[in-house]
């Protein structure tokens, strides 16, 4: 009986939510807990940790159809509205895409960074958390910045201009790749490959400018993040 009820309450929920704009369905949600629009903002700011307060008329545009929440906020709110499963997916479905936004690496005052700024294309970057996911499956989103890349060391991998995202939370060398430097009193983004002595060699890409350096013991650089995408631009 209790099982034939609970298939019951589910065939209502999905019937009603396939019926109901998302609209209409945080509006009846939201009446159902008993909340005003004033309610439902504060317990999302609550929720969320917001150091601005959502306002109510907010969440009167989710409920007018001006707009729509986003992604992650539509997953706090159904929480909040303790919504059931199949409720929640067509509330997903109906979500506002969702952007990260990207934020640029904060550089160290050195000379280096001077010329990495002048070669500035962008101070944020908009991506789309799908192609994220896609992309750099093992990095956090929050730990991602925007490097621009400055100078010929690198050619063809890249150049001045071309947008490198950087996995920040990487902090030494763990791997070969290239990784983003701050040596000798400038900021560097170059090749790093360990040695099986235990050093590790650090190279430039541009076969007609080649450097190569070789560190052993303790390496006399720190680790900024590592490049995981590399974007190339071309005047048209």
């Amino acid at each position: 009986m209790l099982e034939h009820l609970a298939l019951l309450s589910k065939l209502t929920h999905e019937k009603l939510a396939s019926m109901q704009s998302i609209h209409e369905q945080i509006k009846a949600a939201r009446e159902r807990r008993g909340w005003s629009m004033q309610r439902l903002a504060h317990e999302i700011s609550q929720a969320e940790g917001l150091a601005k307060k959502l306002s109510w008329q907010t969440v009167q545009q989710w409920e007018n159809g001006t707009s729509a929440p986003k992604r992650t906020r539509m997953q706090v709110v159904a929480k909040l509205l303790n919504l059931h499963e199949s409720e929640t997916a067509v509330l997903l479905e109906g979500a506002a895409e969702e952007e990260l936004m990207v934020r640029a690496l904060e550089l160290p005052a050195l000379p280096g960074s001077e010329q990495r700024r002048a070669a500035v294309v962008a101070g944020r970057l908009p991506l789309a958390p799908a192609w994220v996911a896609r992309a750099c499956p093992t990095v956090a989103p929050t730990d991602l910045r925007l490097l621009h890349g400055a100078g010929d060391g690198m050619e063809p991998t890249f150049t001045d201009g071309d947008m490198l995202l950087v996995d920040t939370s990487v902090r030494a060398i763990q791997e070969d790749g290239i990784y983003v430097l701050s040596a000798t009193g400038r900021v560097h983004a170059r090749r790093v490959r360990q040695r099986l002595d235990g050093g590790h060699e650090i190279t430039s890409d541009n076969p007609t400018a080649k450097t190569v350096e070789v560190i052993q013991d303790r390496p006399n650089f720190e680790v900024l993040g590592r490049v995981v995408w590399i974007w190339n631009s071309k005047r048209a």
